[in-house]
């Protein structure tokens, strides 16, 4: 068993040998081709590995996203829920010395709560 994992291994770089110098030898020949030959500001082979590089890039872009946007709405809810606390600490601390509430510490609460909804609606609309 062990005999033909080695051998099956060895196939497989042998494969992944010959690969690469086809790939080597496209590019010389594209390379000959397009920017020798024609003087072409284009090769289709760079544009091709530069196509793939960018595919990658966009799938760790991707992952990144939903990274910093869980990370964004965790923030924000952490952040209403200490809000909330907060507003209602301090209206009891106001009720105990007879403090008159200001009004516009509610619309504070309000405005916050409001853009953090508007914030949640819009990310649920982008997926």
């Amino acid at each position: 068993m062990e005999t033909a994992t080695k051998a099956l291994r060895l196939e497989f770089e042998q494969a992944r040998t010959e690969l690469e110098c086809i790939e080597a030898k496209l590019e010389a020949e594209f390379k000959r081709m397009y920017e020798i030959e024609r003087r072409a500001t284009t090769n289709p082979y760079e544009v091709i590995t530069r196509l793939k590089k960018l595919k990658q890039e966009l799938e760790t872009l991707k992952h990144d996203n939903e990274l910093v946007t869980v990370a964004k709405q965790e923030f924000i809810h952490e952040t209403e829920a200490q809000l909330a606390k907060n507003h209602d600490l301090l209206v009891d601390l106001q009720n105990k010395a007879s403090i008159k509430r200001d009004p516009d510490l509610s619309h504070t609460l309000e405005k916050f709560t409001t853009l953090s909804g508007n914030w949640q609606n819009d990310i649920k609309a982008s997926y």
